[in-house]
């Protein structure tokens, strides 16, 4: 409706006009704004990131879930904070200068600074490049420039191995990488225990094996050791098998998955039977259907050294003793090497009113089983007083990094699960520490007017444990998950608490990958340089064998010819040789040839006397003065430029090498673990006997 004023003729508009046209003016620029180029990417970039969150949530693999990490990093802007070196979490200058040293030194060719450089500079953390608030911010990686720092780091060591130039042997570059893996230090994987839990490892694991980021050195407590003890018997080939649970319908894991680790078949459900066992034994589940599973799984009774032998994997199972007059003893191939490792797992699970606590067995050298402690002392439950043996597992393997995969369900609530910080759970674990240090406070109060009671102690020893590592992966569990704590796992609940610890372990891959990318560098080379070096002793070893032949023919011509002069006339002839003058040069080049077989010290076998010395550039030639009166003098010598002397020691050269397959004298090298480097540098064990 119009409305006319009384004086002019023009048109007043209502007064409801004049309120709304302020709002349509701005709805018309928000129309304006949303149909301009600017807004339309925005709008698009909003779903992508929507699109990719969603994909994020959902990836069923790692594949999947880097390319959605990736791609957020870039739409969020975080990739951008990735290249900019600067920081104040870490030293990028120290970083930065030290790459531009290493690239200089590799254009230039100068290897022996290079080596140098290496030797007195490499650490695991240089100017802190491995803070974890560094890992906070984008979700795939961190700084470009602490990534490219790695990288080259490990091109020169690939490169340093490699090289073939006169001035550094192999003896000399395996000494050289020994060394810097020793100060670089090794990376431990321990496993928690937490029951039913226990098989989250199995997705942390699998995760580790396929990011080829999986330690050598594993340890594992209660449910862990279950899971630690099936990796470690199994070979790379049926690896991905013993962790997967969708290949269990394939021999040999189908009877091993269909095993009652808690109860046997015929008392599920039964409470009057457990209720009867904890009146009559103090424990609600049977050992023995646990033993049973064990055997199953771990393939009969195989021990501690046979399976490092087999699986190159250092294994550690922590016990705790039953009483409080004995130490908690962590198990491996060097502390109990005889020990079976099914009755290691059983004393390491023997929880307290849950199994009855178990003696631990050794097989002896007839294959016969018996108990390892003559007294009868029993072992329980790892966790009580070593859930992560850190300080025992540094000294034995000179470790100084640690990844702990903590699936305690009494630890889980208090430990961070993403690398970014949070007030609220840090909040929570100050109050936990508080609560922690005045129970301990009063333990050693009650302990000091004397009720130093056995539960109050393993109370303490519970209170008193570190239950998180350099890395820590804690997976995320809801409340309704408990109930299946302590459950037989079928391959359902196998599947699922896989997959946990598979996405507990995809956010800190990259992470993990750059503590532990340089050291897997480090073995890698070892390992081909210990190859090189069987090669190089085996040919050296067919030479010398061939040259100690060629002698003893050749002197044996001569004296035949001497003796054959001798009965035909002559204007001149020479002496004749005694009758017997055949069998003493026989019997002398007898001596040369078992110089290297006789024993020297019962411990070691004999230089061979008058050398022989490793051919580098014009082999083995053969120096065969004549020697029929006075015997062989000096047998066999060898021309060298300059190459290193070899002697005949017990060096373990017939052994196997797992990466490599060398084969040499038609016999494979078998790499035994009695007889073999461990990753710690420490443990040198030889064979005793050899064969010449």
């Amino acid at each position: 409706m119009t409305f006319t004023s009384s004086l002019h003729n023009a048109p007043v508009l209502p007064r409801r006009a004049f309120v709304l046209w302020p709002f349509e003016w701005i709805w018309g620029l928000l129309c304006a704004f949303w149909m301009s180029e600017d807004a339309r990417v925005e709008r698009d970039s909003r779903l992508q990131i929507r699109r990719h969150k969603a994909l994020l949530e959902s990836a069923t693999c790692y594949a999947q879930y880097k390319y959605a990490a990736e791609t957020l990093d870039a739409l969020e802007g975080k990739l951008a904070w990735r290249k900019d070196p600067v920081s104040p979490d870490y030293d990028y200058n120290l970083i930065a200068d030290r790459l531009a040293q290493l690239r200089k030194l590799r254009q230039d060719g100068d290897v022996v600074a290079l080596s140098f450089l290496l030797r007195t500079t490499l650490t695991r953390n240089l100017g802190d490049m491995n803070c974890t608030k560094l890992y906070g911010h984008a979700r795939m990686g961190t700084k470009i420039l602490i990534h490219e720092y790695i990288d080259e780091v490990v091109k020169q060591l690939d490169l340093f191995a490699d090289e073939t130039s006169d001035y550094h042997t192999v003896a000399d570059k395996l000494a050289f990488f020994k060394n810097i893996q020793c100060s670089f230090g090794t990376t431990a994987l321990l496993l928690s225990g937490g029951a039913t839990f226990g098989m989250i490892h199995c997705g942390v694991l699998k995760a580790l094996y396929q990011a080829n980021a999986l330690p050598r050195v594993i340890s594992g407590s209660s449910a862990g050791s279950i899971v630690a003890a099936i990796l470690c018997t199994q070979t790379e080939d049926n690896f991905e098998a013993a962790m997967d649970p969708s290949l269990t319908n394939k021999p040999p894991f189908l009877k091993a998955r269909q095993q009652n680790f808690y109860e046997d078949p015929s008392e599920v459900g039964n409470i009057f039977a457990k209720i009867r066992r904890l009146v009559q034994h103090g424990c609600i589940f049977d050992v023995s259907s646990f033993i049973l599973a064990a055997k199953a799984n771990l393939g009969g009774d195989i021990t501690f050294q046979e399976a490092y032998n087999k699986s190159r994997r250092v294994l550690n199972i922590a016990v705790s003793s039953s009483t409080q007059y004995e130490m908690p003893r962590l198990l491996n191939y060097l502390t109990a090497p005889n020990v079976v490792i099914w009755s290691a797992v059983a004393a390491s699970c023997a929880l307290p009113m849950m199994y009855r606590s178990a003696p631990l067995m050794f097989k002896t050298a007839k294959g016969d089983l018996e108990s390892w402690n003559p007294s009868g002392h029993r072992w329980i439950d790892g966790s009580v007083e070593g859930d992560l043996p850190m300080a025992r597992i540094s000294e034995l393997f000179d470790v100084n990094h640690f990844i702990v995969c903590q699936v305690n369900p009494h630890i889980m609530p208090f430990l961070n699960k993403t690398l970014s910080e949070n007030w609220l759970l840090r909040t929570a674990n100050n109050l936990a520490y508080l609560i922690k240090t005045e129970a301990l406070h009063r333990l050693n109060q009650l302990a000091e007017i004397g009720l130093n009671w056995q539960i109050l102690h393993r109370l303490k020893s519970i209170l008193v444990q570190k239950y998180s590592g350099d890395i820590t992966i804690v997976p995320t569990i809801s409340f309704w998950g408990y109930r299946k704590l302590i459950t037989n796992p079928d391959v359902e609940l196998t599947e699922q608490l896989t997959f946990i610890g598979e996405r507990a372990t995809w956010p800190k891959v990259p992470l993990i990958e750059n503590h532990v990318k340089i050291e897997m560098c480090i073995d890698r080379a070892i390992m081909r340089l210990k190859t090189e070096q069987i090669r190089i002793s085996a040919r050296a070893r067919a030479a010398a064998a061939a040259a100690l032949g060629g002698s003893e023919g050749m002197l044996l011509n001569t004296a035949s010819a001497n003796t054959n002069s001798a009965a035909a006339p002559a204007t001149a002839p020479p002496p004749a040789p005694p009758a017997n003058a055949n069998s003493t040069i026989k019997k002398e080049v007898d001596q040369v040839t078992a110089v290297n077989q006789e024993p020297s010290n019962g411990t070691k076998k004999t230089e061979v006397k008058d050398g022989v010395k490793e051919g580098s550039k014009n082999g083995v030639k053969d120096a065969v003065k004549d020697g029929v009166k006075d015997g062989v003098k000096d047998g066999v010598k060898d021309q060298t430029k300059g190459g290193a002397k070899f002697q005949a020691q017990d060096v373990a050269e017939n052994r196997r090498s797992k990466d490599d397959g060398v084969k040499y004298d038609g016999k494979v090298a078998n790499d035994q673990g009695q007889g073999s480097d461990l990753v710690d540098g420490k443990a040198d064990q030889k064979y005793a006997t050899e064969a010449v």
